[in-house]
């Protein structure tokens, strides 16, 4: 019954999003021209629950809720779940890329499409990159909506097993992608592991009916796992920027007077305006929110007292976990991150 009762609800929340989404439709068929200020209200899924698991992994549950310390999820014209476990959505414009993570040694970044609904347009996900130290991974749909991915500017071949790509750098750092055609839960599958963050990206295909009978296309969805703090413990970007309200805690978070505090309005609140999170590409390193290769952001004495601020977070706070999806209700349950 719960189970049932949480879906009628997600159902619920969908329909009032389509509604709202309506009122930013433009003729010309852009995903955010039409906008009224930024006065946009998303209604966003419940937050998971937060449980236990004996691997810290992200283990979503039938009933919605993820047995995990932190994870996060999202749901059309992507709204997402950040590292502090709070919705927003990020409305974003069809055709452009816009930065995820950006730290010192990585980069990760999305592009968005139109995604045209039965009353309403909206964007979601066509392409993700990946870019650690010198190594980049493209995850994108090419024409026919197949999912193509890239290493290093070479394409890698899909087999029916599992298949693995791996480079580890000479002080011991590491990346691995791993192409799975039908992983459990999930299906058409891209995993990107490093050290210090992995990346579950999973392709939901065309097929899809929505609640006015409109056939969608396919999109692209992802999962996050942060294994261990991030260099110089700075992390921007439309996710990354929530990682300071993760190591704050929720009184932060919550408090009026807190720089940190985040409004319960489901609207996304960053350091940054929307457009200085916009790139020029997926590999882009000039936009105004990068710390992608920038060593010394803070004075010696900032940075040790962000220092102090990860050892005093709470033990077992890692891995933390963030996910961002399109019509999440409409994507597998069961899996992990």
């Amino acid at each position: 019954m719960a189970c049932k009762a949480w879906h009628l609800a997600l159902l619920a929340a969908c329909l009032l999003h389509s509604t709202a989404l309506a009122q930013r439709t433009s003729s010309g068929g852009t995903a955010s021209s039409s906008r009224s200020g930024g006065s946009f209200r998303a209604t966003a899924p419940p937050p998971p629950r937060a449980g236990s698991s004996s691997r810290g992994e992200d283990s979503n549950s039938g009933s919605g809720g993820f047995v995990t310390t932190l994870s996060g999820g999202g749901n059309s014209d992507p709204v997402m779940y950040g590292f502090a476990g709070r919705a927003f959505n990020f409305m974003g414009d069809s055709g452009k890329i816009y930065n995820i993570i950006s730290t010192l040694n990585i980069q990760v970044s999305m592009k968005l499409k139109l995604a045209q609904m039965w009353d309403h347009n909206g964007t979601n996900m066509e392409a993700i990159g990946f870019m650690y130290r010198n190594y980049k991974v493209l995850v994108s749909l090419d024409a026919k909506e197949d999912v193509v991915v890239t290493a290093q500017g070479r394409t890698l071949k899909v087999k029916n097993m599992a298949k693995h790509y791996a480079w580890r750098f000479d002080d011991g750092a590491y990346i691995q992608t791993t192409w799975e055609r039908y992983k459990p839960g999930l299906g058409n599958t891209v995993t990107i592991e490093t050290d210090v963050l992995k990346m579950t990206i999973w392709q939901t295909p065309a097929g899809i009916v929505d609640e006015g009978g409109m056939i969608l296309g396919a999109w692209l969805n992802f999962g996050l796992s942060l294994e261990t703090p991030p260099a110089n413990g700075l992390m921007h970007g439309i996710v990354g920027g929530t990682y300071d309200r993760f190591i704050m805690g929720e009184t932060a978070v919550s408090d009026p007077k807190s720089q940190l505090y985040l409004p319960p309005d489901g609207a996304f609140h960053g350091r940054y305006k929307e457009e200085e999170y916009e790139m020029a590409d997926h590999w882009d390193t000039t936009f105004r929110a990068n710390l992608f290769g920038v060593q010394n952001p803070f004075s010696q004495t900032q940075q040790q007292g962000r220092s102090n601020l990860e050892i005093d977070a709470p033990q077992g706070a890692f891995p933390a976990f963030a996910r961002a999806c399109f019509l999440c209700a409409a994507t597998p349950s069961g899996h992990t991150f």
